[in-house]
């Protein structure tokens, strides 16, 4: 049975774990429960604006980023429920800007992150823009981006990696189909039938919003700042919207005015491989614009957002008609988990996993005091050689903390055992343990909620190296793909990177011919003199980019 709202143990509960936010002088967060397409529970924590005191209602107005992308696929399933477009039309049809590549690229591909396609926001990172709250963006400049990609990951079909670029290029070809601006044809065709006023994707910045959130983050010393953004880039995110205009979007979802059942249907369908698998293996399960999975045995269909300093999820229980919505305008906060200790509340009879998953139930555990010096042998780099993460251990302030490639957030670390923690700072509780190699070293095996699993990071021993080593890398290189100069030397008697002559970074040596810069992982090519000829550069989601030596 799933508790109702007039329960006051509910409100209670609820109002507990939001509490820490819940004051003037926080950002926080807005929630809704809704079941069959009705609010349970709806209410405010925090304050949507620190500069005038402004509280966050169900009305309020925020970004919710990447959850954005269901309002992108399902303008396309409008479009082809009309005969316009087909799911397995090749994007160049639409897109002829696009490369021609070894195989076509498919709608579906782009829908299902299975084309292969880089991710945009690493391609302009990759390219110097490192500031992407006040870098200017828009559509067609990722358009320009995507169209000098001579290669892509993988081909189409055979794997999968989560792109925004996907997204956007859908948007492109909505616009150019129906001969309307994304916000336009999701305004006439979606949000004004269905009564969702304060709903529109943000494609103009400078356009007055009524009631809208002021995003933020929260800074190590415990101080807010603002945290905003230039883009107008719409369709991969870029959708502002409130609680309340929310649950008119979940009741469409099972009783729908706008779309039909089929159409439903197959948005909570995933993809499939060429070889006619899931993506499971790739971390993915991805249907059109949400991931379908489960949580203690129960099905899910799913999507988080997090961009600049807002967060966003969705937790739709199809079973129960159960809906968990939670929009923050902070960075830090918790979204995944705090919405799933929501629903432990209204399901806890339901689920037939009556236990928390491992990672959550070791997360709840007490912590034991430890000695700093005991601390001091976890300390380095550790490095995930699959996903191309980068982990830091370091001390502060007596306690571990862990820094995830070189973000400016320290992640807290408190120990339940000796070589064991937990850490409760990110999108998910995790588990990081300590596990100890034959060489005196320590490799960390990270434990994270299903279905993400776990990941092991081997730690990275510091290289000895010469001048003389490190003037075989000096030099300029360029990359067509980004139109994009690389500029190497040495300084300090350590290799600096300067992108297109800015902005010197330090580079560490992970291995012969390999660095690492807090971001990228960047692999050197010889010819076969032995000369230094180019680099490849790798992030998560945009790998092998190449640049040759001039």
């Amino acid at each position: 049975m799933i508790l109702e709202m007039t329960d006051n143990k509910i409100e209670n509960k609820i109002d507990q774990l939001f509490m820490k936010w819940n004051k003037k002088g926080s950002p926080g967060c807005a929630i809704g429960v809704i079941k069959d397409g009705e609010f349970l529970y709806k209410k405010g924590y925090g304050m949507a604006n620190l500069d005038y005191d402004i509280p966050i209602t169900p009305q309020t107005v925020f970004r919710i980023a990447s959850v954005s992308k269901q309002f992108t696929t399902f303008s396309v399933m409008l479009l082809v429920k009309e005969g316009k477009i087909h799911l397995d039309d090749d994007i160049r049809k639409y897109v002829p800007e696009m490369p021609d590549y070894e195989k076509i690229i498919t709608i579906r591909h782009l829908i299902h992150h299975t084309s292969g396609i880089r991710d945009c926001y690493e391609l302009f990172y990759l390219k110097g823009y490192t500031n992407f709250g006040m870098d200017f963006l828009t559509n067609k400049i990722i358009i320009d981006i995507l169209s000098q990609q001579k290669v892509l990951m993988f081909l189409p079909g055979k794997g999968c990696s989560y792109t925004n670029s996907g997204y956007i290029l859908l948007t492109i070809i909505i616009e150019r189909v129906s001969g309307k601006k994304l916000r336009q044809f999701t305004e006439e065709f979606i949000f004004k039938p269905l009564g969702m006023a304060h709903t529109h994707f943000q494609d103009d910045r400078t356009i007055i919003v009524k009631n809208r959130a002021t995003g933020y983050s929260q800074a190590f010393d415990g101080t807010y700042k603002i945290n905003e953004t230039n883009f107008h880039i719409v369709g991969d995110g870029g959708l502002f919207t409130t609680i309340d205009d929310f649950q008119l979007w979940e009741k469409n979802f099972y009783y729908p005015t706008v779309g039909d059942r089929k159409i439903f249907e197959q948005m909570i369908t995933p993809g499939l491989l060429n070889n006619g698998n899931g993506a499971q293996e790739f971390g993915l399960d991805s249907a059109f614009g949400l991931f379908i999975g489960e949580y203690r045995g129960l099905k899910k269909i799913s999507h988080g957002g997090a961009w600049v300093g807002f967060r966003s999820y969705m937790l739709r229980f199809p079973k129960y008609k159960l809906s968990i919505i939670l929009f923050s305008n902070l960075a830090q906060l918790l979204r995944t988990e705090l919405s799933r200790r929501i629903a432990d509340i209204y399901l806890k009879d339901e689920f037939p996993k009556k236990e928390l998953e491992t990672v959550e139930k070791m997360s709840k555990l007490p912590t034991i005091e430890t000695d700093e010096s005991e601390l001091q042998k976890f300390v380095g780099f550790y490095h995930d050689e699959k996903n191309g993460v980068i982990i830091e251990i370091l001390i502060k302030n007596h306690n571990l903390h862990a820094v995830i490639n070189e973000s400016t957030y320290k992640l807290k670390l408190d120990a339940i055992e000796k070589s064991k923690f937990k850490s409760l700072g990110g999108d998910f509780p995790a588990i990081y343990e300590f596990q100890p190699l034959s060489d005196d070293g320590f490799k960390i095996v990270r434990f994270l909620p299903e279905p993400y699993g776990k990941e092991t990071f081997n730690k990275l021993e510091k290289f000895e190296y010469s001048n003389e080593l490190l003037k075989e890398y000096i030099g300029k290189y360029y990359s067509d793909e980004i139109d994009c100069y690389y500029t190497y030397q040495i300084e300090d008697y350590r290799l600096k990177l300067s992108i297109n002559e800015k902005n010197p970074i330090s580079l560490f040596l992970v291995k012969n011919d390999i660095f690492w810069d807090g971001y990228h992982m960047i692999t050197f090519k010889r010819d076969h003199e032995k000369q230094v000829t180019e680099f490849i550069v790798n992030m998560w989601l945009a790998k092998g980019v190449q640049f040759t030596r001039e």
